[in-house]
């Protein structure tokens, strides 16, 4: 069953566990760990500034929407723009029963040409008419070549899986521009209900983890 929730956008992403932050807890992120996620939570740390790469992933994202869009003739809705033209209380997707897991999906794939369908949740805004979501990456150098014989990054997997934990939603399709190569490529993956029970429980662990951190600390 579907629960695609978006609720306001959290003042703090210490306020909430994402997609990155489950990756780690799961060991599966290589540029963040279990302990540099704590520290982050506990205000120890910052945590990972912008680079280079991470903008301009930013800023290839809607054109690399916009070649899945023509690629498989879908309509897509962008949380974002939806958001900041009050039309959902904000980009985020909120899980129904745990309420400190959050995410914020590139894309969702609308079922026809027409727009969602919203009712009013006492979390926010629940949405129907959405097929699946869709994560949006650019890698660069000779990347293409590495995702051939490896396949896709273990910490894409898992948010990927993460953003059909949070919405019930059972496929999610990722898409990558190689900008070495200029080589579009697109993947399916379905949902794995074992690896979202071991997210909820991971998150919750370090969630409670967190609260007596911060109280044995006041």
């Amino acid at each position: 069953m579907t629960h695609i929730i978006f609720t306001d956008t959290p003042k703090s992403r210490r306020d909430c566990i994402g997609g990155t932050g489950i990756s780690a807890l799961l060991g599966k992120n290589k540029w963040t760990s279990r302990e540099a996620l704590k520290d982050y939570y506990l205000g120890v740390t910052d945590g990972p500034k912008q680079n280079k790469f991470m903008e301009w992933g930013n800023r290839l994202e809607g054109p690399v929407a916009d070649k899945y869009a023509d690629f498989n003739n879908e309509n897509l809705m962008d949380p974002v723009a939806e958001a900041e033209s009050d039309l959902l209380p904000g980009h985020m997707l909120i899980h129904p029963d745990h309420h400190f897991m959050i995410g914020s999906p590139d894309r969702l794939v609308c079922q026809t040409d027409s727009r969602y369908k919203v009712a009013n949740h006492k979390l926010g805004l629940e949405i129907t008419g959405i097929k699946h979501g869709l994560e949006i990456k650019t890698a660069y150098y000779f990347s293409v070549k590495k995702w051939e014989k490896e396949g896709i990054p273990e910490q894409y997997k898992i948010q990927c899986q993460f953003y059909m934990m949070l919405t019930g939603l059972t496929k999610w399709d990722l898409c990558v521009l190689h900008t070495g190569s200029a080589d579009y490529v697109q993947y399916t993956l379905e949902a794995d209900p074992i690896l979202h029970a071991q997210m909820i429980k991971v998150a919750t662990e370090f969630w409670e983890e967190l609260k007596d951190a911060k109280e044995k600390s006041s």
